[in-house]
């Protein structure tokens, strides 16, 4: 389960909005938004890996975004 406020908020702090981190990792900005949607389902775990080094997540922080702990 994808905790989307969590993920808006490590974006803001990189002083990114969800448009540029899309183009930070290579992906549609509509793609992205398809993929988060509906608890983030639809994101592989490539798509998971290159948002956390986009964003530079620490595995804490990547478990509490990504698997909801």
């Amino acid at each position: 389960m994808l905790n989307i406020l969590k993920l808006k908020g490590k974006v803001a702090e990189q002083n990114l909005n969800m448009t540029s981190l899309s183009k930070k990792i290579g992906m549609d900005k509509n793609t992205l938004y398809r993929k988060i949607s509906n608890d983030g389902e639809k994101l592989n775990l490539g798509d998971i890996k290159d948002i956390c080094k986009a964003l530079e997540l620490s595995f804490e922080d990547a478990c509490t975004i990504f698997m909801n702990m």
